[in-house]
């Protein structure tokens, strides 16, 4: 699923009540916003709640929303039924809309849902790569009291837009955005798995210290991080976050993949290969590497192998390579306890099915652990002189990642 449809569903699973469905035409922005979200209610419903479903259910919602966009002149309306055309706009995946409607919004002194407002228009101004604009919504995001985890995602889009174009721009973001990070992180204590996406998000700002050149900050950083008694892994001894072993855990995972930056890329070791010859990291020096930490229980990792043969296609006569990274699980699918010989048949079958070019390179898990990698999909992109540059954990192979690999690319290999 692509980035912006997985926030689509975020938001609306949670702060979307369900109603029945109705072909009437809406009379209202509300009732437009009601009837158009109406097929990913009754995905969550259905006893089919597979990758395939998900993505009909979102473009069906999609579909609906750019028909009832056209309904409505934004002049029209004010309140509620301005905020909910925004959000129309939204669903409907059109930037330009979605910012002209929630601007409007938020210039009424009795605006009732301001911080989401802002946030959907934070999403409309990173599309338009209107990024000024965008940083002064963020900023103001931090400074609200009302502000929650789902708006990080958000935020990150925006930081990872700018990375691959003003690296000292997102630093400067992300240096605003680390404490209110940890104080959303404390929020979702009792939701590990977001905790830790949040707390991983705060750790990457050493990773972009280290791809700026800022060693002595990197390393002012990670001594923070790391060597402060009242302290372990940035987190205070006394927060409740220090007490959760698997937030804990995906802390430690983000502080390697974040030392790893501009460092030698740890080895890959692999047991069998699928469509890619015998090899290993260094023989692959004066090329571009791009693994893909995958895995065949990873829907998003699945559903990204066409962007994976994309990349590859379009930049292989420029020397890059990109190798896939799995292990043995001892499962599949619904089938408990394979024998190694059943799972790889049933790895190479989806393979097939999927109709991915990517080779498979089957390892230890210790592949994953060297680069920091606990929650998939991940990606890491290593330099013509063996460096790591950039790894990447959760979403999609968005525009920042592809021109970051465009640089890596354009670079001799004696650059570094």
């Amino acid at each position: 699923m692509h980035i912006t449809q997985l926030l689509i569903a975020i938001v609306l699973l949670g702060s979307t009540p369900a109603i029945q469905q109705t072909t009437n035409t809406p009379k209202t922005p509300s009732e437009a916003y009601q009837q158009a979200t109406e097929p990913l209610r009754e995905w969550t419903k259905s006893k089919d709640q597979t990758l395939d479903t998900n993505i009909k259910a979102n473009k069906e919602q999609e579909r609906l929303a750019k028909q009832f966009v056209q309904l409505f002149k934004i002049e029209d309306w004010k309140g509620k039924q301005l905020f909910d055309l925004g959000q129309l706009y939204f669903v409907a995946l059109l930037p330009e809309g979605t910012e002209q409607v929630f601007k409007s919004y938020l210039a009424d002194a009795g605006a009732a849902d301001v911080n989401y407002a802002r946030r959907d228009l934070l999403w409309a101004l990173v599309q338009q790569k209107k990024w000024d604009k965008a940083i002064h919504i963020a900023e103001q995001l931090f400074e609200d009291p009302k502000s929650t985890w789902d708006i990080n995602a958000y935020v990150q889009f925006l930081i990872e837009g700018l990375r691959s174009i003003d690296s000292q721009r997102a630093i400067l973001l992300s240096e605003k955005r680390f404490p209110w990070l940890f104080k959303l992180a404390e929020s979702q204590v009792n939701n590990p798995g977001v905790a830790s996406t949040i707390l991983n998000n705060a750790a990457e700002l050493e990773g972009m210290y280290r791809a700026s050149g800022q060693i002595t900050k990197a390393e002012e950083f990670n001594r923070s991080s790391s060597q402060d008694s009242s302290k372990t892994c940035g987190i205070a001894l006394g927060s409740p976050l220090a007490s959760n072993d698997r937030i804990m855990r995906a802390v430690d995972a983000a502080i390697v993949r974040m030392s790893l930056t501009n460092s030698d890329a740890p080895p890959i070791s692999g047991t069998l290969f699928i469509d890619t010859p015998k090899l290993t990291l260094s023989d692959l020096k004066g090329k571009v590497i791009l693994l893909d930490f995958m895995a065949h229980w990873c829907a998003p990792c699945i559903a990204n192998f066409p962007a994976v043969d994309s990349l590859q296609e379009k930049y292989q006569s420029k020397g890059l390579v990109s190798i896939g990274i799995t292990q043995y699980y001892g499962f599949f699918a619904e089938q408990q306890e394979l024998s190694e010989e059943k799972e790889l048949a049933a790895l190479r079958n989806l393979k097939a099915v999927s109709k991915a070019k990517l080779g498979f390179v089957i390892g230890p898990k210790s592949n994953f652990s060297a680069y920091g990698i606990l929650g998939l999909p991940a990606y890491a992109l290593i330099d013509r002189a063996g460096k790591v540059r950039l790894i990447k954990t959760g979403g999609d192979i968005g525009e920042g990642f592809e021109r970051t690999l465009q640089s890596l690319l354009a670079e001799p290999a004696s650059v570094r």
